[in-house]
């Protein structure tokens, strides 16, 4: 059977935080990427209810949080912006890691929260990238640090989808982005929850994005219980 979404609307909705809007498309690109590349979830879902108008609808609603806004006449295509995302989450992120942990302890720890690199670079540098948004017009020592293992201003507003809705928007924009996302979220509650319920194992879950694994003490990784990092951030 498909679970059923809640559709009842408080008269007053309130705002979504800045994590939900940069996490939650991050989190949904994750899972649609999930599905897509493994059948064996895939058919997991599928046997409780997840058809493929559901998946259509995942990847229309995510586009639509991702894609520019029509009457931004000032923005041109980035040549190559999937291979250059893919090349830094594959090759830069994880020394980015590494030099902010020893150099700006408390940065990488906001930076790098709840993400691996090791589990899912792409899905790491999504979030890691969304994150930057605040600091991108900085000009302190963390982003000194980023521009010298290649990572200068120019080249964090290209990799990060999200800059596009900030720049340049008009407060209609913006409360048209978060309507977006906020209809993303509702998606991915609804088939979240169904995947917690029937995944037949915790490696479908991290896969999903809707866990991950733990670090122990001695620096290996460890699939016990359920990771808080899992939830849909609201």
């Amino acid at each position: 059977m498909k679970p059923k979404r809640d559709r009842k609307q408080s008269s007053s909705v309130t705002p979504l935080t800045s994590q939900a809007l940069t996490e939650i498309p991050a989190r949904a690109l994750t899972f649609v990427r999930a599905l897509a590349a493994n059948p064996a979830i895939r058919s997991e879902l599928a046997a409780h209810g997840y058809r493929a108008d559901d998946h259509a609808e995942g990847l229309r609603l995510l586009l639509a949080v991702l894609e520019v806004p029509a009457a931004d006449a000032s923005w041109k295509p980035v040549p190559d912006f999937r291979r250059e995302f893919l090349t830094f989450a594959h090759t830069k992120l994880r020394a980015v890691e590494i030099v902010l942990r020893r150099r700006h302890a408390a940065e990488h720890r906001r930076l790098f929260a709840g993400i691996s690199v090791s589990d899912d670079a792409v899905h790491a540098a999504a979030i890691f990238l969304a994150r930057c948004l605040d600091d991108l017009d900085a000009k302190g020592p963390v982003q000194a640090t980023l521009a010298t293992l290649g990572l200068p201003l120019e080249l964090q507003r290209r990799l990060d989808m999200r800059v596009l809705h900030r720049e340049g928007a008009g407060a209609k924009d913006a409360r048209t982005d978060e309507g977006a996302v906020r209809a993303l979220r509702d998606w991915l509650d609804t088939w979240a929850s169904l995947a917690r319920e029937v995944a037949s194992s915790r490696e479908s879950l991290i896969r999903l994005g809707l866990s991950s694994r733990r670090r122990g003490a001695s620096g290996g990784t460890a699939t016990g219980g359920e990771d808080s990092s899992g939830g849909v951030p609201h």
